[in-house]
């Protein structure tokens, strides 16, 4: 770890390999990536993520993956006990899912 960087690995049965990296561009900006490597089949995966504060109250998220698979989401805060967002799972084969999710909390 140093200052807004973080790198994360680790080797589990002496075979699975997984690592991450986070970066924190700027206080509204970050980006992160993930990897891993499975010896006993060979199979590589990753991850590409973002995040980026529009405002105190507002986000935009996007993550791919290895297969390309997109995820986009906006998330709101309406209030100090009520937040949205609105979220879309587009694969890179099959359907595209859109979702709507209300918090309210008590």
């Amino acid at each position: 770890t140093t200052g807004n960087l973080v790198l994360t690995t680790n080797v589990q049965d002496s075979g699975n390999v997984n690592g991450s990296v986070f970066h924190k561009c700027c206080d509204n900006f970050s980006i992160a990536a993930k990897f891993g490597w499975a010896k006993s089949n060979g199979n590589v995966n990753f991850g590409v993520a973002t995040k980026y504060a529009i405002d105190k109250d507002t986000t935009l998220k996007a993550k791919v993956n290895e297969n390309l698979d997109l995820n986009l989401s906006v998330m709101q805060t309406l209030s100090k006990n009520v937040s949205a967002r609105v979220s879309a799972d587009v694969p890179a084969k099959g359907d595209t899912k859109l979702g709507l999710n209300l918090t309210i909390n008590a």
